[in-house]
């Protein structure tokens, strides 16, 4: 054709069919060149099937795949078969990185949460003084949805229903919600229902308590000095303690190896702050030092010249630094927290000096610390 490069294809003009044509053929072409990028021949031009494992999901988190015989020499056979096996990995790999959480993770996040929400509302009522009629006929009204389904219930408690109460407690607690399986949501917010309401039975209770004069029970200093003495708390160092953490949850084999390098960054960082003192020597005031610390830490501490190997006197406040985001302060607040819950279930500390510190929730607009909220289980932005 005229004005055509030497040695080059023939372009013809366009015509509807082919045009048509063309475009089917070339998916198809497409389509079969990612089949095909997962089948290759043995010396005996068998067809095998190679299907890459992810490192995350590898006991020694490194990358692998899987090789499979389909037992033909045939090209059309083996494509066949392979479009069915695809099918199924992407199925199994998406599934399984999915379900990156226990349900017994689950449980210990809900519990922390109502735990503390339950100590701030004892907190409130011992400084203020008794509690509104409107906010106690609000938790009588909590204690009567007992009987409600989930999806019903979380209706009740949030204006956007179980998506917005599970996205509003993700924040909260630093939980990725996007790696949350269908399961993972049905079982936090069933949790989430139940915690509510064993909040609701708790605080109803502690009102009722202190609305009646028992006046043969003995003064507090008589009760405390006959209760039982408080369980022995060892004075383990505060490595040992670390790698007792670790080992016992590299034995479940259940987390993420994302979560547990979030975790081991937690403890690490925790264990810099406080010079790695005993956990059970640890108080509230190292809590509240830690939480102050992360809403200033660097962002990519360790791949910044200006942060990398540096102490932590020298890179807070930075100017021109980016701090971490509020995801990452509130995962870390909460690694922190589920620790000291095993530490103090494991005689290594007396309580859990997190109980109750506030995450922070962020919008596109505004970054807030939540505010306590006695009465409401997720704690509404400003």
């Amino acid at each position: 054709m005229p004005g055509s490069i030497p040695g080059s294809p023939t372009i013809f003009p366009k015509i509807k069919y082919l045009d048509t044509a063309f475009a089917w053929c070339a998916t198809q072409v497409s389509h079969n060149m990612r089949i095909t990028a997962y089948l290759s021949r043995s010396r005996h031009r068998v067809f095998y099937f190679r299907w890459p494992i992810p490192a995350c999901l590898h006991p020694d988190q490194k990358c692998s795949h899987v090789r499979l015989s389909l037992r033909t020499r045939c090209p059309a056979t083996a494509q066949r078969l392979s479009r069915a096996l695809v099918l199924a990995g992407q199925s199994g790999v998406t599934s399984a990185i999915a379900k990156n959480m226990r349900y017994a993770e689950i449980r210990q996040h809900v519990l922390e949460h109502f735990r503390g929400m339950l100590e701030r509302f004892k907190d409130g009522i011992a400084d203020a003084g008794p509690i509104e009629a409107m906010r106690l006929d609000a938790l009588k009204a909590s204690q009567s949805l007992a009987d409600v389904d989930t999806d019903s219930w979380a209706g009740l408690v949030h204006p956007d229903g179980a998506d917005g109460l599970l996205r509003e407690f993700c924040a909260l607690r630093g939980i990725p919600e996007d790696d949350l399986s269908a399961d993972n949501r049905a079982w936090l917010l069933d949790a989430m229902r139940q915690g509510h309401q064993a909040f609701a039975d708790r605080a109803l209770g502690h009102v009722d308590t202190l609305n009646r004069f028992d006046l043969d029970m003995p003064p507090p200093d008589a009760a405390h000095s006959n209760a039982d003495p408080a369980p022995a708390v060892d004075s383990a160092s505060y490595h040992d303690v670390q790698d007792q953490y670790f080992t016992e949850l590299d034995r479940t084999g259940q987390l993420a190896a994302k979560t547990m390098a979030s975790k081991r960054e937690a403890l690490a960082l925790l264990g810099e702050i406080t010079d790695h003192k005993p956990i059970a020597a640890m108080t509230k005031a190292d809590a509240r030092q830690v939480k102050d610390i992360l809403l200033r830490y660097p962002k990519n501490r360790n791949k910044l010249a200006a942060t990398k190997d540096k102490p932590l006197s020298e890179i807070l406040d930075l100017p021109g630094i980016e701090t971490i985001a509020p995801r990452t302060v509130n995962a870390s607040i909460s690694s922190l927290q589920t620790f000291f819950g095993w530490a103090v279930s494991n005689g290594h500390a007396s309580e859990n000096i997190f109980d109750g510190t506030r995450g922070l929730c962020c919008t596109n607009r505004v970054m807030a610390e939540v505010p306590p909220s006695p009465d409401g289980l997720i704690p509404q932005l400003p």
